[in-house]
């Protein structure tokens, strides 16, 4: 006989709780809707407090007859039973019965937080199905749930397992966490800030706490539950492996065997995963493994400019770096109307860049100067072609000194061509000894540069 060392029997407590309800004689009133059990029996070490549980909104309880006793089940709605001051816990077994009156709203059955307040396990149902769950990995259960059907529920916890009975069903989660915890225990729905989360609307009953592992089947067989009698004609006795050309064959030749359960051979069948005996089921077929495409030069960006006060800022969305990351970009500037052979060269690194985009201000521009621009992608491979090439200028004011070089070569051009069309030599025209009534233009050609009403003219613009 297994040696179990009870902490908690709360067969024991739920008959005496609630009785005393009424005569207040263990229970100190907190408030309207909390009361609290004492450990007057020192059950537990000394701590801060001396609370054994605190009850929250729970005032209601009936007998249920099982198939050996008759239990006390606690009705719970908007409410939650914590069991506290449990931190000398390093692994525990958890007993308890449970009966379902609603099963289409998300309830809680039972949890343990960390001390950070973050999940450590979560017993729940969902859409009818009950789920497990241990820190970031969880177990859906495949029987559907029945109401007001009595279920017994069974627990094993430690650090980094969580083991977990149900309905003749047995699953085991691990991680590798190790959260520090205060191995609190709560019934019911997830109490958190003074607020119950997820109630549970049903009835929670038996409860037993014992602070060692106790095998479940083990433990159900002790309390009588005949739960540990299926489980072990399941794992024991029934060994047919699925098999067969179809899915019916499979079930009729599971069925023959006496010793297997016809709707457990229904369930093993269906579930069947292993397509060399399950004829039925259709071989995955492999997918061809991609080869590595050669790495190779960046494309170039597609650019769109705009202008400011002299500068110009390009933007544009990262190009496809053909396999290979691109590092850096070059910006190309050269003025469209100076055909002079200068071309100025700017690069940027990659990294400067946001998520997805790229930009780049061209300073120290001339204001009012077109400008064509182009921008190069490079990688380890090479360099890319290219981009478009955008022709725009900034859009500051000018001042007057600072009028195009290229409009004063132009201006001669035009002065010269003025003396050409009028036979003009450069030579000197006394102008004061003659008086030429018909105003020609030498009268007045030393008197009025023509680059002056050029520039006059230009800067009344």
């Amino acid at each position: 006989m297994i040696k179990l060392i009870l902490i908690f029997v709360l067969l024991i407590f739920l008959v005496i709780a609630l009785d005393v309800l009424k005569k207040k004689e263990n229970f100190q009133l907190q408030n309207n809707n909390i009361q609290v059990l004492l450990d007057k029996s020192d059950i537990l070490p000394n701590f801060e407090d001396d609370n054994l549980a605190e009850i929250h909104d729970i005032n209601n309880y009936k007998n249920v007859e099982t198939e050996n006793k008759i239990i006390k089940m606690l009705e719970f709605k908007h409410s939650a039973f914590r069991l506290k001051n449990l931190d000398n816990l390093n692994e525990y077994t958890l007993y308890f019965n449970i009966e379902f009156k609603n099963q289409s709203i998300y309830q809680v059955l039972v949890n343990s937080v960390d001390t950070n307040d973050n999940l450590v396990y979560e017993v729940y149902l969902f859409n009818g199905s009950l789920f497990i769950k241990f820190y970031n990995k969880s177990h859906k259960f495949s029987e559907q749930i029945e109401l007001n059907k009595n279920y017994a529920i069974v627990l094993n916890v430690s650090k980094n397992s969580l083991t977990c009975f149900f309905n003749s069903d047995i699953k085991t989660l691990t991680t590798p966490n190790n959260r520090s915890t205060n191995n609190n225990i709560t019934f019911g729905s997830i109490y958190k800030n003074n607020k119950i989360i997820n109630p549970l609307d049903g009835f929670i009953g038996n409860i037993n706490l014992y602070n060692e592992i106790i095998e479940p089947k083990k433990l159900l067989g002790l309390m009588g539950d005949n739960s540990a009698k299926l489980l072990e004609k399941k794992i024991e006795i029934c060994k047919f492996i699925p098999q067969g050309a179809t899915l019916s064959l499979c079930k009729e030749k599971c069925k023959k065997d006496n010793t297997c359960n016809p709707e457990y051979c229904d369930k093993i069948c269906e579930k069947c995963i292993d397509y060399n005996n399950c004829k039925w089921l259709q071989a995955p077929k492999s997918e061809p493994q991609a080869s590595m495409p050669e790495p190779d030069v960046p494309m170039p960006p597609k650019i769109h400019c705009y202008s400011g006060d002299g500068y110009i800022e390009v933007r544009f969305k990262k190009p496809f770096d053909n396999h290979s990351p691109i590092n850096k970009y070059l910006i190309q500037t050269k003025k469209s109307y100076k055909n002079d052979g200068i071309t100025k060269l700017v690069s940027f690194e990659a990294n400067d860049c946001g998520k997805g985009s790229c930009k780049f201000q061209l300073k120290g521009l001339d204001n009012q100067d077109y400008y064509n621009i182009n921008v190069r992608s490079l990688n380890a491979i090479g360099m890319s072609i290219n981009s478009n090439s955008v022709t725009i200028a900034p859009d500051g004011e000018i001042e007057s000194k600072n009028i195009s070089d290229a409009l004063i070569e132009t201006d001669d051009e035009i002065k010269k061509q003025l003396y050409k069309d009028f036979n003009y030599d450069d030579s000197f025209c006394d102008a004061g000894s003659f008086v030429n009534y018909d105003e020609h233009i030498l009268d007045s050609v030393d008197k009025y540069s023509i680059d002056d009403f050029i520039k006059e003219a230009y800067l009344k613009k």
